[in-house]
């Protein structure tokens, strides 16, 4: 059962790779221009970076509620902010988290929904064996003592 939710970790993780590689690439390739063209330099690209990949992993993790439209147009006025030089390529980073996203959905959400299954079965099965056990005993018990 530990093996496949060490398993189960591995696979999402791994999933949400696979999910920021085609973004990374492009990004990587062109982050010299994104540099050049920043104001703030390598600092604010920075900033905006891990803004971006900490909402990728929080929606990734199922975590993401924003409690207002407040704060969706606060975030995306922060990204706007830092990564000014990136918006001029935003359909081609756009493209890219897209592939990456079908990537997941394709790939790593199957996989993530039997293994859930697997575990939930099994975890059920257990339960399941415990209860039998407790009723054959409590069955013996009664009989050594001439119940039955």
């Amino acid at each position: 059962m530990k093996k496949k939710k060490r398993l189960l970790f591995w696979v999402r993780f791994v999933g949400l790779l696979a999910s920021l590689t085609p973004i990374s690439i492009i990004i990587g390739m062109n982050l010299s221009t994104y540099i050049a063209k920043s104001s703030g330099g390598i600092w604010t690209l920075s900033l905006g970076g891990i803004l971006a990949v900490g909402l990728v992993v929080i929606a990734q993790l199922g975590k993401l509620k924003l409690p207002n439209r407040i704060w969706f147009f606060a975030i995306l006025l922060g990204l706007a902010t830092f990564l000014e030089p990136m918006l001029i390529d935003l359909k081609v980073l756009c493209f890219a988290c897209l592939v990456g996203e079908l990537l997941y959905s394709l790939i790593f959400t199957p996989i993530i929904n039997r293994l859930k299954r697997k575990i939930d079965m099994e975890e059920q099965a257990n339960e399941t064996n415990e209860k039998v056990k407790e009723t054959i005993r409590e069955v013996l018990r009664e009989d050594r003592h001439g119940t039955l």
